[in-house]
């Protein structure tokens, strides 16, 4: 029982590691890194302000989603929406996380993504959002561009080879395709 309990504090600070080096999601202060990849508030007990909330657990007055429309483009199963929308809003908004708040996000049994697209999109939509809303200046650039090398090596460590194939299909779409957003429509 020590040994897996060993196990899997190397694989978490490997996986924390990991993110932190190469600009990735991890837990945090619900802050965007310069890379375009947010961070993830959790274990918090008090309320405060953030700049993003994961989609399945956010609520926007009317007002607000009329003013930020979400981006047609991201079509299809729209992966990363929550990025998208979340980073504008907080560019206008206070984002309040609300740990009180409970909610129940149900998941559709149809329209799911395999990890193969799921892997590609992530590269492809976080490549397009990061273009569309951050500074294109060399600190960010060089985020961005350390999180599209170190996607698939985070896909490695945690032996996801779907995701894998995935990433590696959306970073050749990246490098090589006029428009790799077109192709996931």
């Amino acid at each position: 029982m020590k040994a897996l309990s060993l196990l899997s504090k190397i694989h978490r600070a490997g996986n924390y590691l990991l993110s932190k080096i190469f600009f990735l999601p991890h837990e945090g202060s619900g802050r965007f890194l310069p890379s375009g990849f947010p961070t993830f508030i959790s274990n918090r007990s008090e309320e405060c302000l953030s700049e993003y909330v994961p989609g399945g657990l956010t609520a926007y007055r009317a007002a607000v989603i009329k003013k930020i429309r979400f981006d047609e483009h991201l079509q299809s199963y729209g992966y990363m929406e929550d990025d998208d929308i979340g980073y504008r809003i907080s560019r206008l908004f206070q984002i309040l996380y609300c740990p009180a708040a409970r909610c129940q996000h149900l998941h559709a049994s149809m329209g799911r993504i395999t990890p193969y697209e799921a892997g590609k999109m992530l590269m492809i939509n976080h490549h397009y959002l990061f273009h569309k809303n951050f500074p294109q200046d060399l600190h960010h650039q060089l985020a961005h561009w350390l999180s599209l090398i170190g996607y698939p090596i985070l896909q490695v460590w945690n032996l996801q080879g779907q995701r894998l194939i995935g990433s590696f299909s959306g970073l050749w779409l990246i490098l090589f395709h006029k428009n790799p957003l077109s192709v996931i429509k």
